[in-house]
């Protein structure tokens, strides 16, 4: 259902497609020096 969504959406087909869990993104931008956040706005969760 997904992969038709996009196929209209971008007007491409789309004949392979992979998943991947939010640890592996996290693994895979470690692997490549990570990513530096500056933030402004503290934050507190009690």
């Amino acid at each position: 259902m997904s992969m038709d969504t996009v196929e209209k959406l971008l007007d491409i087909p789309i004949d392979h497609y992979i998943t991947i869990n939010m640890q592996s993104i996290e693994k895979l931008v470690d692997a490549d020096g990570g990513v530096e956040i500056n933030k402004s706005l503290n934050f507190c969760y009690e």
